[in-house]
């Protein structure tokens, strides 16, 4: 009778257990959306991409250059430095999403850990114990792993943003 006693699992291990699992299951979910809308952002930045660079006039670009008066220059360079600020933003934008599109979800729990010998012999506690501290050391690297990845993807769509905004206003300053 003692022995069952001992080989029982305290319930405070069940509630930690729960709270580390439920806690697992949102960072996989998480990394699961962030991968969607990494997803997502490289389709737009493509299809971006494509209008942008087929609209630059890149001959004009090259050799139009107008030195017949200040207000030419001006709006010339203006135009030049908005239109390749925003292409290389938003190509700068693309690469960081790509980069992001990589998963490296090298941090997963490895359930064989508890199947070797010196596991299979300890009392249910401290496997209890053992599961709980592998799980919660997979939490901590999967959060971090993810708080990098997000700061990445606002990086890229702040870059993208700014591109945009850069982008409209050569589309003005062509049509002045």
């Amino acid at each position: 009778m003692e022995n069952k006693k001992e080989d029982s699992i305290d319930p405070q291990y069940f509630v930690i257990g729960i709270v580390c699992y439920t806690q697992y299951q949102r960072l996989l979910r998480m990394h699961d959306d962030i991968f969607q809308k990494v997803s997502i952002l490289i389709a737009f930045l493509s299809a971006l991409l494509i209008v942008v660079v087929n609209d630059m006039h890149w001959k004009e670009m090259l050799l139009g250059w107008d030195f017949s008066s200040r207000q030419t220059i001006l709006h010339t360079c203006v135009y030049q430095i908005c239109s390749i600020t925003s292409l290389i933003g938003m190509l700068t934008s693309t690469f960081i999403t790509l980069r992001l599109s990589t998963s490296n979800r090298d941090k997963e729990l490895d359930s064989s850990q508890f199947t070797n010998e010196a596991v299979m012999n300890m009392n249910s506690n401290a496997v209890a114990r053992k599961m709980i501290l592998d799980l919660e050391s997979v939490i901590q690297s999967l959060k971090a792993m993810l708080e990098g990845k997000q700061k990445q993807y606002n990086l890229a769509v702040g870059i993208l943003t700014a591109s945009t905004v850069l982008y409209v206003a050569k589309v003005i300053i062509e049509h002045i």
